[in-house]
C-alpha cells in the first residue's frame, strides 16, 4: 500500500490541538501513523492557525483557552513543522493562478460554492497540486464549500 498524504484546511488541522472539538479522535487518528501518514499544511494557512489560537485566547466563545495553552499549542505546532511531522506546503503561483478557475468553478450554479474563501481556493488548489503526484491523497475538511468544489476536481475528502 502505497504511502497516505492528507492535505489539511485550517479547521480540521486546529483539531489536532484541541482535542476537545468534534472529530478529534478522527484527526488524531491520522497524526498517529507517522511512518505511513505525510500530513501536508499549505503555508498560507499558518497565519489563519496562528490568528484563530490567539482568538480563541481573547473572545468570549466556549472554546476558550488560556495564555499558557496557546503558548504550548504554539510551540507544538512549531516543533511539528521543525521535525518535518507536518510538511508544509509552499504555495506557487501556479497555486495562485488556479484559484481564478476555482472560483470560477464555485460560483458555478451546480456546485453553488458561494461561501468560498480566497484562502479555501488556494487550499484546493494545493490539493489538487499534491493529488496529480501521489497516489494516495486525501483532504481532510469539514468545509461544504471546500468540499463542493474538491469533488469537482476529484479530489477525495475526509470530513472532519
Amino acid at each position: 500500500m502505497s504511502r497516505l498524504h492528507c492535505l489539511f484546511d485550517t479547521s480540521a488541522f486546529l483539531k489536532h490541538y484541541n482535542k476537545k472539538e468534534e472529530y478529534a479522535n478522527l484527526v488524531e487518528e491520522i497524526f498517529r501513523h507517522k511512518r505511513t501518514v505525510t500530513i501536508h499544511f499549505p503555508n498560507v494557512c499558518i497565519l489563519e492557525f496562528r490568528k484563530n489560537i490567539h482568538k480563541a485566547v481573547t473572545t468570549e466563545q466556549t472554546n476558550r483557552i488560556s495564555p499558557l495553552v496557546r503558548n504550548k499549542v504554539l510551540k507544538a505546532f512549531a516543533y511539528d513543522i521543525e521535525t518535518y511531522r507536518i510538511a508544509i506546503h509552499n504555495v506557487t503561483h501556479r497555486n495562485i493562478k488556479m484559484t481564478a478557475e476555482i472560483f470560477k468553478c464555485a460560483y458555478n450554479k451546480r456546485i453553488g460554492a458561494t461561501g468560498l474563501s480566497g484562502i479555501d481556493a488556494v487550499v484546493v488548489s494545493s490539493a489538487y497540486q499534491i493529488n496529480r503526484y501521489a497516489a494516495n491523497f486525501r483532504l481532510v475538511t469539514n468545509d461544504e464549500d471546500i468540499k463542493k468544489v474538491a469533488s469537482h476536481y476529484n479530489i477525495t475528502t475526509v470530513p472532519t
